[in-house]
């Protein structure tokens, strides 16, 4: 996984804070958990799509976003 800290930095420059995030290469979902960072921090309505066709989407990706959005 890339750093959380980074991708939050090129999201937050590549959009505004209710625009679309997409990530055809979602891997672990470090994308999708930077935009959730980002709305906590500046009240944005960023939403994401991630695409994945590996295997670990149900075992890493779903999880891993769950985990941070309920916490």
């Amino acid at each position: 996984p890339k750093p959380t800290g980074i991708t939050e930095l090129l999201v937050s420059q590549a959009c505004e804070s209710h625009e679309l995030v997409l990530d055809y290469f979602a891997g672990s979902g470090t994308t999708g958990h930077a935009a959730i960072n980002l709305n906590r921090e500046d009240g944005g309505q960023r939403k994401f799509i991630l695409v994945e066709m590996g295997e670990y989407f149900d075992t890493v990706l779903v999880p891993r976003l769950k985990k941070v959005t309920y916490s």
